[in-house]
């Protein structure tokens, strides 16, 4: 069972302590969007599932049923355990996540949905409450989505995840990840926490993958979709202070000057002084100025 009696609620370590109090209060500012912004045919509706069918992929590979058991980590509304329990990917879900307003939306939409006996949700840290929580539970996945990148320690929670997972099962790993050239690592990474300071750093692909080995996982699939996103509307997410968005555009207009792109695009290969920023920025001719995320998954089987 699952034990949440065993949640930290006090952290010693102050930076962690910190910075896991700027994300509660980040999230918390924009749980109401993730809660509204998830349901009908809206602009919003789109930017949060766009890649849920791309992602299902992943389950199809794991052969998961509506026999199986999962768990997301930093769960935040639990939309992909809500999508998969929906689609008969798991019939069963947990889901952790350290925002209380989060944790409520999710409960209120998983409600609406009519899943709520198959979805159950805990309040704690990715990563140090997992073992604590759900060692002894039958896990068949453990699985998260754009989280890696708010956390100080990502291995530690890519331990935690393979820690609690049965053998045989599986831990899958969504996010994008940092170039492989470190100075356009360092800039793109600078611009996410210019725009949202609870950015950390976009994981290091390497270091996933000796975390996933170091725990006895074998790498049993990957996967990359091109995802558009526009300037504006990324800003807003976050309420990106008038300053900080113009130190952004200024980068992305200063690369755009020298390549001219007009369509989204991806191309590690061509990172260097012209193409500095890592964000692979576009001006569509009938169009906001836009930028590119090339989002990943790694499937990986203990």
């Amino acid at each position: 069972p699952v034990n949440r009696d065993a949640v930290v609620t006090h952290r010693s370590n102050s930076v962690m302590a910190t910075h896991n109090a700027a994300v509660v209060e980040e999230f918390s500012r924009q749980a109401a969007r993730w809660t509204v912004g998830v349901t009908g045919n809206s602009a919003a509706t789109y930017r949060f599932t766009r890649n849920l069918d791309w992602i299902q992929g992943a389950f199809k590979t794991a052969k998961l049923t509506s026999d199986s058991v999962g768990l997301e980590v930093a769960a935040g509304t639990a939309l992909l355990s809500r999508h998969f329990l929906k689609n008969n990917a798991l019939g069963k879900s947990y889901a952790l996540d350290l925002t209380p307003d989060m944790i409520e939306g999710g409960k209120k939409l998983a409600a609406e949905e009519g899943i709520e006996s198959k979805l159950e949700y805990t309040l704690g840290n990715a990563e140090e409450d997992l073992v604590k929580v759900y060692q002894g539970v039958n896990l068949d996945i453990s699985y998260c989505r754009w989280v890696l990148h708010h956390m100080q320690n990502y291995t530690k929670a890519i331990e935690q995840m393979c820690s609690v997972v049965r053998p045989g099962g599986f831990v899958l790993l969504v996010d994008v990840f940092s170039p492989k050239n470190r100075k356009v690592a360092e800039k793109l990474n600078y611009i996410e926490r210019v725009r949202d300071p609870t950015h950390v750093w976009f994981p290091d692909e390497s270091v996933v993958e000796e975390a996933l080995a170091k725990a006895g996982f074998k790498i049993v699939e990957r996967s990359e979709l091109l995802e558009e996103r526009a300037g504006d509307d990324w800003f807003d997410t976050c309420k990106t202070a008038e300053a900080g968005r113009a130190e952004v555009i200024a980068e992305w207009e200063k690369e755009l000057a020298q390549t001219s792109r007009t369509e989204e695009w991806y191309d590690e290969s061509k990172f260097d002084e012209a193409y500095s920023t890592g964000s692979c920025p576009f001006q569509p001719k009938d169009g906001p100025l836009s930028f590119t995320h090339l989002t990943k998954y790694i499937l990986a089987q203990k």
